[in-house]
């Protein structure tokens, strides 16, 4: 296995001890999806935090092969990108089960491990760049909350001044959107894996609950929720292929509604 790597990165020289780091750090990363997978962490993410991830994890692996030293700027905020989405997620594991209990567990353990390797390896024996570029996604990651947090509140203010007769006439945007697929398209806690869970991860819609200590402020049942979600968005679809919630995929929640897209 060895060889291949080296073969397919076309790399010369691979310590025996670098091979061997890498393959744990490879195989923590394969539990730490698995993991979140189960508790619903980051299971469905959309497309943009899916990059995000993708390109974060891909990054902190090609750090066993490659002289990051090369390109401090790139270094500097791929590190802070990484350690900023983490953060996000420790955040997100932590607010449901509890700090100490996540911590706790594999999956907070290697999001906490990945955290402080993230850390020592900006820091230790860097050029200044690298450090100051470290900031700039954290210092980002804070502006995206505060921008999600503004818009829905926004949104929100708007579904709690509508009376509920009037609901088909909420506005047709992105929060909205998110809003009214809550609980069933979109889920905004760690779910240990029951079997019925929304399937969906968007980070913008759960930032904006916790910039505004908010809870959800549609008040309708679960199978109107949906009906208006098909009326409001016929565009989307409402329910997704869900490979570990066999009982979310055939519930009688989604009998006699149009076909999902």
């Amino acid at each position: 296995m060895k060889k291949l790597i080296k073969k397919f990165l076309g790399i010369e020289e691979l310590s025996e001890a670098k091979f061997l780091n890498f393959l744990i750090e490879f195989f923590a990363l394969f539990i730490l999806y698995r993991c979140s997978v189960d508790v619903t962490a980051f299971c469905y993410p959309t497309t943009w935090p899916a990059v995000v991830f993708i390109y974060c994890i891909g990054f902190y692996l090609a750090t066993f092969f490659f002289d990051t030293a090369k390109t401090p700027c790139v270094t500097g905020l791929s590190f802070g990108l990484l350690f900023t989405t983490f953060t996000y997620l420790l955040l997100f594991i932590g607010e449901e089960i509890g700090w100490l209990i996540s911590l706790g567990l594999p999956l907070g353990l290697l999001v906490f491990h990945i955290l402080s390797r993230t850390i020592v390896k900006s820091f230790r024996k860097t050029e200044k760049i690298t450090k100051y570029s470290f900031f700039v996604p954290l210092v980002l990651g804070f502006v995206i909350a505060f921008i999600a947090g503004q818009e829905f509140k926004k949104s929100a203010t708007i579904i709690e001044q509508t009376p509920v007769e009037q609901y088909e006439n909420l506005p047709n945007d992105f929060i909205t959107e998110h809003i009214v697929g809550m609980h069933f398209k979109y889920y905004t806690k760690t779910c240990v894996w029951d079997g019925w869970r929304p399937p969906v991860h968007e980070p913008l819609l759960v930032m904006g609950l916790w910039m505004n200590n908010m809870s959800d402020p549609l008040q309708l049942s679960l199978r109107e929720r949906v009906e208006l979600y098909v009326k409001l968005f016929p565009d989307k679809p409402y329910k997704m292929k869900c490979s570990c919630g066999s009982v979310y995929t055939d519930d009688e929640l989604w009998d006699g509604l149009p076909s999902s897209k």
